[in-house]
């Protein structure tokens, strides 16, 4: 006889929740480091609206890990949005990989705040102009590219767990699905028939 089934569960849900662990970790740290001969300022992902939307999404994928895990919604809508949120993440660390001057800029405006209060952009650029012409040096760090590493995962966690999402291995008289004929132990109409006679 066979023994009772059960309800498969994505199989790669926790590396969505890893994804997310390592999108909101890498949020908080250093993305950018903005050096010259006399100073080095390291600027952390939150200091930035990318980095704290990384953060918030990061979260977001967690939660969404666990309920997969745990199987409480529909697997293929979940599975949906643990994806769209992992590419999210990859689309906004791109994004500041690719536009180094965006957080020097970042960078500059930190410092400033940190020692002269509020500042306009127009200074923001006459520093900047400054700085690269004094030799300025700047460079990622590792927390972009945890926060990147982190949504890869989540994307490839859900990719992964979609060709098994609802996929049910109760059997029938278990899930009542195809191939479900009724309990074992109905009675043919014949016979009921002649036991009213």
């Amino acid at each position: 006889m066979k023994g009772p089934g059960r309800r498969v569960r994505p199989p790669w849900a926790p590396l969505v929740v890893a994804g997310g662990m390592a999108a909101a970790v890498g949020s908080v740290l250093s993305w950018a480091r903005v050096s010259t001969d006399s100073s080095v300022v390291d600027v952390r992902g939150t200091s930035s609206p990318q980095g704290t939307a990384v953060l918030v999404l990061g979260i977001g994928l967690v939660l969404v890990g666990f309920s997969l895990a745990l199987a409480a919604l529909p697997a293929p809508r979940r599975l949906v949005v643990a994806g769209a949120l992992g590419l999210a993440v990859v689309a906004l660390t791109l994004f500041v990989v690719g536009g180094q001057d965006r957080e020097l800029d970042q960078g500059i405006r930190h410092r400033l705040e940190t020692g002269f209060g509020p500042v306009n952009a127009t200074e923001i650029r006459r520093t900047h102009e400054a700085l690269v012409a004094a030799g300025l040096q700047t460079s990622f760090r590792f927390g972009v590219y945890l926060a990147l590493a982190g949504g890869l995962a989540a994307v490839v966690g859900a990719a992964g767990s979609w060709g098994s999402s609802g996929r049910d291995e109760r059997p029938p008289e278990q899930a009542g699905g195809p191939g479900y004929s009724g309990p074992p132990w109905t009675v043919p109409e014949d016979r009921i028939t002649g036991m009213d006679s």
